[in-house]
């Protein structure tokens, strides 16, 4: 029996409500918050610098430089989005910036109904409980941590990794490799639960099963692999995961 019960993030646990509308929000959004801190901190204001310019830079920066390099750190694009526009970077800036990032994508999520439910279920049956995700534009973390205490899951997850603190992203199997190193498990003992074409990837090289949530059966998910299991909830859990 599959005893380490894994799962990824985004549109699995919680809903970001940003489905094809990431970059968009980053630019139209995120950033004009980012301008509003900055010009309200005592140290390093942008002087003589148009909002546009500061806006397209630090997009450009963020989203638009390291579409082959995705492993560039969330921060390191920052630093390079401020020295290009002659503002100092230090620790007042980061923290600014960081938190008008997670405050967006705070505001647009939900948890999906079922999911404190199957996350109690399985913590009652001693199930161990890990989550790896892929963080947008490898984001810290901690972010992520600050978004699972927000929703009131994250005393339930045992074990998280996020691509952010180890720069390596799905589908590469270290990633879920070194989360089960994390909790001292084995691989054999692992199942990964996801949404997307790349969840089921990196189970694929993990050798272990995969798990599929389609939450709209009527619409196909493009898959390169086949899952172990499709389910439509998470709920699904209860009836199968003794047959893994």
């Amino acid at each position: 029996m599959r005893s380490f019960i894994c799962f990824d993030l985004g549109e699995t646990l919680i809903n970001f409500n940003l489905k094809n509308r990431w970059y968009k929000s980053l630019k139209n959004e995120v950033i004009p918050l980012m301008w509003a801190r900055l010009k309200q901190l005592t140290t390093s204001k942008p002087e003589n610098i148009e909002f546009t310019r500061f806006q397209n830079v630090l997009y450009k920066s963020i989203a638009r430089e390291f579409t082959i390099e995705k492993n560039t750190s969330f921060i390191d694009r920052i630093k390079i989005g401020l020295s290009r526009l002659n503002i100092d970077y230090n620790e007042e800036i980061k923290e600014n910036l960081l938190d008008s990032f997670y405050k967006i994508i705070r505001e647009k999520s939900t948890l999906f109904p079922e999911v404190q439910e199957i996350l109690n279920y399985l913590n009652r049956r001693k199930y161990t409980i890990g989550l790896f995700s892929d963080t947008p534009w490898q984001s810290p973390g901690y972010l992520m941590d600050r978004l699972l205490k927000h929703h009131e899951i994250y005393s339930l997850i045992d074990f998280r990794l996020y691509s952010g603190d180890i720069k390596i992203r799905k589908p590469n199997p270290r990633t879920l490799l070194i989360l089960s190193e994390k909790a001292k498990k084995r691989s054999e003992d692992m199942v990964y639960i996801g949404d997307k074409d790349v969840d089921i990837e990196v189970a694929f090289r993990c050798k272990i099963p995969s798990i599929l949530v389609n939450r709209h059966k009527d619409k196909r998910v493009k898959l390169s692999r086949k899952p172990t299991y499709e389910i439509d909830s998470l709920l699904h859990l209860k009836e199968i995961i003794s047959k893994l």
